[in-house]
C-alpha cells in the first residue's frame, strides 16, 4: 500500500473530521427546519459502517473479505444518502416558499 504522507494517523484524522462536519451540517439543517430525518439515515449510518471496516480490514493481514467491495458499497451508500438529503432539502425548502 502507498502512503501519500508520513503521518499514519493522517488520513483517520481527516476521515473523522469529514464525518464530523457532515453530522453538524445535518444537525443544523434539522434545527433550522430545512431537513426532517428520515429513512434515508440509514443509508448514512450502514454507509459508514461498512466504509470504516473496510478501511479498518484493509491494514490487517487477512484473505477472506477483500476490503475493497466494503469501502465501495460503504461509499455508494453514501452517495444514496446525500442525494436523498438534497431532495428533501430542496423540497421541503420549495414547500415553505409556497
Amino acid at each position: 500500500m502507498r502512503r501519500m504522507t508520513a503521518y499514519e494517523g493522517l488520513g483517520l484524522a481527516l476521515i473523522l473530521l469529514g464525518v464530523l462536519c457532515k453530522t453538524m451540517y445535518i444537525i443544523a439543517k434539522a434545527q433550522s427546519g430545512e431537513y426532517r430525518a428520515g429513512n434515508e439515515l440509514l443509508f448514512l449510518f450502514i454507509g459508514l459502517l461498512l466504509f470504516l471496516s473496510g478501511m479498518y480490514i484493509r491494514s490487517m493481514d487477512q484473505n477472506m473479505i477483500n476490503p475493497l467491495y466494503l469501502i465501495a458499497t460503504g461509499l455508494g451508500l453514501k452517495l444514496v444518502f446525500i442525494i436523498r438529503f438534497v431532495q428533501k432539502v430542496r423540497t421541503l425548502k420549495k414547500h415553505n416558499e409556497n
